[in-house]
């Protein structure tokens, strides 16, 4: 009974790692060991030949890394703590937007770093956008949060879909039609905006092609005057 509950265990925690990774693209073979840590999948080369260099290229380029290695300096404690400040800063982020992948991520820090270290790089990227977009266009840093909100819920359900029996995959299942509608319209407003910019912007260009088109001479004597203007300000004092 003990080794039958050990071996349910070990295979719930493989299918627990394996919905993880569809979170960020990671996959996982059915026979890996749950401490074993989880790597990206890669494109099989067509050419035996191209893999084999490949592999003889990377081995010389670990080489000259493990040559060069020593010469590295070691890194300062200022840039320790900036990375950790930046790290809490990201968790913050989503603790503060998606509650449920905060606490997921803490579980792979401790479960599974190199996975962790996956998703966070992900995360990292998506916060420093956000706060990009906060501080330059509320509008669309608003259209593109909610997105990411829905597209982290749609990722969080899936991996518990991928690894639910038959009854409680189709419980989400409703849920899961909700949240996909729910991107396409959003992602719908988003294009919207991007048309409705766009169609402005085209506007203004027009106009400006027009001005040049039936203004050439009112546009050539103004240029001249402020050429001129330039040309008195930079002559030297005598």
């Amino acid at each position: 009974m003990q080794g039958c509950r050990l071996r349910c265990g070990v295979t719930a925690l493989r299918g627990l790692l394996c919905g993880v990774g569809l979170l960020w693209g990671i996959q996982s073979a059915s026979a890996q060991s749950p401490r074993e840590e989880l790597s990206v999948s890669q494109p099989e080369s067509e050419d035996r030949s191209d893999t084999q260099a490949d592999a003889g290229a990377e081995s010389g380029n670990r080489r000259s890394r493990s040559r060069t290695l020593g010469t590295h300096k070691p890194q300062s404690p200022e840039s320790e703590s900036a990375a950790s400040e930046r790290e809490a800063d990201v968790l913050e982020f989503v603790r503060e937007h998606q509650p449920k992948l905060a606490k997921l991520l803490l579980f792979l820090k401790k479960q599974n770093p190199n996975m962790y270290r996956q998703a966070m790089r992900e995360m990292s990227r998506a916060h420093q956008r956000l706060s990009s977009l906060s501080q330059r266009d509320a509008e669309t840093y608003q259209i593109e949060l909610d997105l990411w909100n829905t597209r982290s819920q749609l990722r969080l359900l899936a991996a518990e879909m991928l690894i639910a029996d038959g009854k409680s995959r189709a419980a989400h299942q409703e849920r899961f039609e909700e949240l996909v509608d729910l991107e396409i319209s959003q992602d719908f407003a988003r294009l919207k905006l991007l048309e409705e910019r766009a169609a402005k912007q085209l506007s203004q260009i027009q106009t400006q092609l027009e001005r040049h088109a039936n203004g050439r001479e009112e546009l050539k004597a103004k240029s001249m005057k402020s050429w001129e203007a330039r040309m008195k300000r930079q002559t030297p004092r005598r």
